[in-house]
């Protein structure tokens, strides 16, 4: 599926990928962090570009970071991966404005 990411990038169309991380269900472990994709969200695609890779540690990094990589996007017209592992996709916090 990395193809789509390249072309995206040759585009120049902004795009923000949101990738939380997991082992896997083939494995037999599907609910286990993992950090497996942080290689292929730097170097994943074809040809040499450069990459915006964010990652969050806690729900309120993953809403500042949103914010970011939308903005990351549009003003460099390129791909933004926003990554984070299991724990922080099941988190739950209240954010204060």
């Amino acid at each position: 599926m990395q193809e789509g990411i390249g072309y995206s990038i040759v585009a120049g169309a902004p795009l923000v990928i949101v990738n939380v991380m997991r082992v896997g269900p083939s494995t037999g472990r599907p609910t286990v962090p993992s950090q497996g994709d942080v290689m292929q969200a730097r170097w994943g695609t074809h040809g040499d570009h450069p990459a915006i890779v964010l990652a969050a540690s806690n729900v309120a990094d993953m809403y500042r970071l949103t914010v970011a990589a939308v903005r990351f996007a549009q003003r460099f017209r390129t791909v933004v991966t926003l990554l984070a592992d299991e724990v922080v996709g099941h988190m739950r916090e209240k954010l204060l404005a």
